[in-house]
């Protein structure tokens, strides 16, 4: 069991872009940066404008520096 568990952790640590849903209406780049810091240094947060007309998007891209 603790050997899946390590390399489960390793896997997780060679992430470099996180994809983000589900997002409330206010959240901002601010906001998930102060979340996502404890996990990685962020190197920056893309949150896709919605088009004219469609609802707003609720998702997000974390991405982290190198780790």
């Amino acid at each position: 069991m603790r050997i899946i568990v390590c390399t489960l952790l390793a896997k997780w640590y060679q992430v470099k872009v996180l994809y983000v849903r589900n997002l409330p209406e206010g959240a901002t780049q601010e906001q998930l940066v102060k979340l996502f810091e404890p996990h990685g240094e962020v190197s920056k947060v893309i949150l896709p404008q919605s088009r004219p007309g469609q609802p707003k998007r609720d998702f997000g891209f974390i991405h982290f520096v190198d780790r």
